[in-house]
């Protein structure tokens, strides 16, 4: 169904007069296969929150074998690394390439390769260097656990072109999370009149904000209300404040700060 929605709906832009170069998708190869056959010439990328998924998960596979991986904070500093070798160096495929080569012997205590890295503050202070985020500040031990972890990168390191140029999906799911609380599952809207004014409502509110009830009800001649109105300029102030708190290097370190609390206070990972 996805493959055939995805394949409807590039050919409806199509129709249109808008010619799509470049989507951004999961790794779906039905979806992909479709694209490819009927429009050659669009060039299918990778998203960025799958890209990091499919990491993450890999490092859950090494963790069942591994007891160092079990360890709350190992794998959430590993995927933190991967992310920033990638993030960091949006369209540069050969600094992408280096990133990735020094995550692993950064983790086991090697940093010959860290000196021109950001993120590694070794070079600067090595005989106080302690790791933040790995048990007891030390470096990890396990040879066959290097091993491994120098394997799984490798998968990435051959992908660095496209990994340079990674898209994300998130806006679509936010979207359908909005068009969600219109539309629930739960309900068969699918099959009723409302379903069209349930999605230029969704439409409506991602585009104008909560503003778009008074819009709405001025075009229809009818009065939006005193409260109706300082509601949605509430609402959507909140929502601009929220936007900006949470793009804050304040706000995100104590979001990671929060998320190892919560983490310390689980017994182990469920497997």
């Amino acid at each position: 169904m996805e493959a055939d929605m995805a394949l409807n709906m590039l050919g409806e832009m199509e129709k249109e007069g808008c010619h799509v170069d470049i989507f951004h998708a999961d790794n779906d190869s039905s979806t992909s296969g479709m694209l490819k056959s009927e429009f050659p010439n669009t060039i299918k990328m990778d998203d960025q929150n799958h890209v990091k998924k499919g990491f993450t998960k890999q490092l859950y596979e090494l963790g069942k074998r591994y007891k160092e991986l079990k360890q709350a904070e190992v794998i959430p500093y590993i995927q933190r690394c991967f992310a920033y070798a990638i993030q960091s160096n949006a369209g540069n495929s050969t600094k992408v390439e280096e990133d990735l080569d020094r995550i692993v012997p950064h983790i086991f205590g090697d940093h010959n390769k860290c000196s021109a890295a950001q993120w590694c503050t070794y070079n600067e202070n090595p005989s106080s260097f302690r790791y933040k985020s790995l048990p007891g500040g030390r470096p990890l031990q396990n040879e066959d656990l290097k091993q491994e972890l120098e394997d799984l990168v490798s998968k990435y390191r051959y992908r660095t072109e496209n990994l340079s140029k990674l898209g994300s999906t998130q806006a679509n799911e936010s979207f359908n999370n909005l068009v969600a609380t219109k539309a629930p599952k739960s309900r068969n809207y699918g099959g009723s009149y409302s379903l069209e004014q349930r999605l230029s409502a969704a439409l409506l509110q991602k585009n104008e904000g909560y503003s778009y009830l008074r819009k709405v009800n001025e075009a229809a001649s009818l009065s939006p209300g005193h409260h109706t109105i300082k509601l949605c300029d509430r609402i959507d102030k909140l929502r601009r404040e929220r936007k900006d708190k949470v793009s804050t290097i304040k706000y995100k370190r104590r979001r990671l700060q929060l998320k190892k609390i919560k983490n310390k206070k689980r017994k182990g990972f469920n497997y």
